[in-house]
């Protein structure tokens, strides 16, 4: 609550971003360590702030008896929009590894190259909602004073 969920979220969408970019630029003869282990935790905590922001973002003013709604679209829109950024992902990579098969380009470099593709492919989405965030998101605004107990009870608890 101290900045609000849009600085979050865009914060967590940078990272997201820059964790795919790292990813795509991984050889075919990388190491964990070296080509994993970074890209890895950028996305992890990416992936982390944004949906926790994204929650909080959905079902902020939304009365009491509205958050069973608001939660499960919210995880609805998630799971459907995993599922299709995943199919669309999958048939850039898989087409990728088929032309440069079909070319006879190495397997481990062919399939490495369509991991690339897909990945580069995220990357766009992920700036792709950099943007719209930036541009039409309100987001929660930062708390601007810390009154006491009184102050973190949702006014419907108080009742």
């Amino acid at each position: 609550t101290r900045f609000g969920s849009k600085p979050i979220l865009l914060a967590g969408l940078v990272l997201f971003a820059g964790g795919m970019g790292w990813f795509a630029q991984m050889p075919a003869d990388g190491s964990f360590v070296a080509d994993l282990l970074g890209p890895s935790l950028l996305v992890g905590l990416g992936l982390a702030a944004t949906f926790i922001a994204l929650t909080v973002t959905a079902v902020e003013g939304v009365s009491a008896q509205q958050y069973g709604l608001a939660s499960g679209l919210i995880n609805t829109t998630q799971q459907i929009g995993g599922a299709l950024g995943l199919a669309i992902l999958a048939a850039v990579g898989n087409g990728r590894t088929s032309g440069l098969l079909d070319d006879g380009s190495n397997p481990v470099v062919a399939l490495t190259e369509g991991f690339q593709a897909g990945l580069l492919v995220a990357t766009g989405f992920a700036v792709a909602a950099i943007v719209l965030v930036a541009a039409l998101a309100g987001g929660t605004p930062p708390r601007q004073a810390r009154g006491g107990a009184a102050d973190s009870v949702p006014a419907h608890a108080e009742a």
